[in-house]
């Protein structure tokens, strides 16, 4: 995750696709699953066995990150596993 950059007004600067331009790395974010890992996860939230986790610019791994975010964001996305770069991993394994 990076921060945003920022013109001198102090307004996120955005490319021509309307993203935000990346500036500083803030921190590291990854997703993994395993078996049976999402067995405690309410339904609700519940992205079939994906948990997810952060981690420090020194690559440390951040306590007390509520997943909840993570994995509301990420449950519209049940028909490409979960993930936002499927179609960009897929092509290039």
């Amino acid at each position: 995750m990076y921060s945003a950059k920022l013109d001198a007004n102090s307004n996120p600067i955005t490319d021509t696709d309307g993203f935000y331009v990346p500036d500083k790395l803030l921190r590291y974010t990854a997703m993994e699953r395993e078996s049976g890992w999402g067995n405690d996860i309410p339904e609700l939230l519940r992205n079939e066995n994906w948990n997810y986790a952060i981690f420090t610019t020194a690559k440390q791994y951040q306590q007390g990150v509520n997943q909840a975010e993570c994995l509301a964001c990420h449950k519209p996305l049940s028909d490409r596993s979960y993930t936002f770069t499927l179609k960009e991993l897929s092509t290039a394994k």
